[in-house]
């Protein structure tokens, strides 16, 4: 009895021992605990500035600083990084790679959500720059009768005008007309300044001042011109009439002949059959190649180009001033915006009747609520794109908006349906309008599901996936079963893998044109187009000996029409 008692004792005491050691770790934390109450405790995040990404256009996007003085150059496609903006809406500050960084006029570049940077009271003014001497020839204009003029006095180099173009770092051929068919009948010096006057309809063309007549006009090429604002905001004009065409003149290589001709041209035949029609770069020039005789002929500029079940004509979008949706003829003739009422179309494709075409459109934005804590929304707020696909008539009628998740992009069209890319993966739907989506494949661990083709009459779709540094293409069925890489690498024995992207399928269902970078040595080279088998199989590079340039857009770089 006196065990239990004394064992009792013992036990009570420990629970004693415990219960004040725990009051007396209460208070220590009570004494260190803050004095202010409430949510002072709380420990706030700073905020990290708004960053987007913005894209140059068709044009190149020139780069200043808060003075108005040039800094940089980004190429057609090149991405930026954003992070402010000026009080008017109408300058963002990027960063183009490290310690380069300027201002961009928003016309120059395509982004979205740019409501989502702070604002900073700037006012940007870019400087005119002064005629720089004359350089020496460069291997584009040795042989060149026409040598570069001296430039122009700087009296001459600032005539008025409302859009001033700058040569950017060549020399420059002026001609008799909008392209290099024209004759030779001035020079224009890197760094000089002219005025411009008007545009080519595709605006690869600009007409302006002769640097020494300031009654006269050429035309110089688009690409080597730095402008004061959008070529697109100048008038459409026409050559001089009696300016006829240097086709037949013998002359110099000139700098503008970097610029892929428009005249057509021929490779050997590749034993298959039907047209491609495809992109250089994204918003640059359109081509159609026939298969079977190796024709090669320039069309027009634009982005994503599609061509129609008949092969008669392809369809394209344009941004800027001139936005919208576009057809022209296989032949090049009959351009023609088709529909304009939205802005920034991408991605067209026609029905499998040829009687209606299907885009995606990302002028729609919503607020996003849960993307920045409520007691910051009023300093940052946050919104963002609703990429949706629409479709409408060949004769610009019967818009109408599809059911799509509100992350669609990259579509294709065929009679077993619509296909198109998502953040919830490849997603299926119908081009009636009727909300039927379904998923066919995903994997939350794995993303990037992008810019999926379908096999005619409803066979395999083809899609692109980020994996190991890399771009593979993969084909999967409608269900989301038999998923498999096509044609991947023979080694990864190399300094840097190749990509395989912007697959299009051929109108027989039997082979995939694609775009690729793979070398002679299976490492990344130059890009190129390839064509393949169903299965991934007997992979080979087109004879199309063009530069291309891919920038990881989702851009659908090639369509394959009979």
């Amino acid at each position: 009895m006196m065990m239990r008692l004394f064992f009792v004792f013992l036990s009570r005491r420990r629970l004693a021992l415990a219960a004040g050691l725990a009051v007396g770790l209460a208070l220590a934390a009570l004494l260190a605990w803050p004095a202010t109450p409430g949510r002072a405790q709380l420990v706030q995040p700073t905020p990290t500035p708004a960053a987007i990404s913005a894209v140059a256009r068709g044009g190149g996007a020139a780069i200043w600083d808060s003075a108005g003085q040039p800094v940089a150059t980004a190429a057609p496609g090149e991405r930026l990084t954003a992070t402010a903006r000026s009080a008017d809406g109408q300058w963002l500050f990027v960063q183009r790679a490290p310690g380069v960084r300027g201002w961009v006029a928003l016309s120059d570049v395509l982004i979205f959500n740019r409501e989502a940077l702070p604002v900073e009271a700037v006012t940007i003014a870019p400087a005119l720059p002064t005629p720089a001497p004359p350089a020496e020839a460069n291997d584009a204009d040795e042989g060149d009768e026409t040598a570069a003029a001296p430039a122009a006095p700087a009296a001459q180099a600032q005539p008025d005008a409302s859009i001033r173009v700058t040569v950017v770092d060549v020399n420059l051929n002026v001609r008799a007309g909008p392209g290099t068919g024209y004759a030779v009948i001035g020079r224009a010096t890197s760094g000089q300044s002219l005025a411009a006057q008007g545009r080519s309809a595709d605006g690869a063309w600009v007409q302006v001042t002769l640097p020494d007549a300031e009654d006269s006009a050429g035309w110089v090429a688009a690409r080597y011109l730095e402008a004061s604002q959008p070529i697109d905001d100048l008038p459409v004009m026409e050559p001089a009439a009696g300016a006829g065409s240097a086709t037949a003149q013998a002359s110099a290589p000139s700098a503008e002949a970097a610029r892929p001709q428009p005249a057509s041209q021929a490779t050997a035949p590749t034993g298959l059959r039907g047209k491609l029609v495809f992109q250089t770069a994204w918003g640059g020039d359109i081509y159609v190649y026939h298969l079977a005789t190796g024709a090669l002929q320039r069309l027009t500029s634009g982005f994503d180009p599609a061509i129609s079940p008949d092969g008669t004509q392809v369809a394209f979008t344009r941004l800027g001033g001139q936005h919208g949706l576009y057809l022209i003829d296989i032949d090049g003739n009959n351009e023609r915006r088709l529909f304009s009422e939205r802005n920034e179309f991408f991605s067209p494709k026609w029905s499998p009747d040829g009687d209606s075409i299907l885009f995606m459109r990302t002028d729609s934005t919503y607020d996003c609520e849960f993307c920045i804590p409520e007691e910051l929304r009023t300093k940052f707020p946050w919104y963002r794109v609703r990429p949706r696909l629409a479709r409408v008539d060949v004769n610009g009628e019967n818009y109408l908006d599809l059911a799509s998740l509100d992350t669609a992009t990259a579509p294709d069209w065929n009679s077993a349906g619509v296909v198109y890319s998502s953040a919830a993966g490849i997603q299926i739907t119908t081009a009636s309008g009727r909300d039927e989506n379904r998923q066919v494949v995903f994997n939350i661990r794995q993303q990037y599901y992008q810019d999926p083709d379908w096999q005619p009459n409803g066979g395999r779709i083809v899609y692109q996936q980020r994996r190991a540094g890399r771009w593979a293409l993969f084909a999967v069925n409608p269900d989301g079963g038999g998923q498999v890489e096509l044609n991947p690498p023979p080694t990864v024995l190399v300094d840097a893998m190749p990509s395989n992207v912007a697959a299009a399928w051929s109108p027989d269902g039997r082979h995939i044109a694609f775009l690729s970078n793979r070398a002679a040595d299976n490492g990344a080279g130059e890009w190129g187009i390839w064509v393949m088998d169903a299965d991934g199989g007997n992979a080979r590079r087109l004879p199309i000996e063009l530069p291309f340039e891919y920038h990881f857009v989702e851009e659908q770089m090639v369509d394959w029409g009979p």
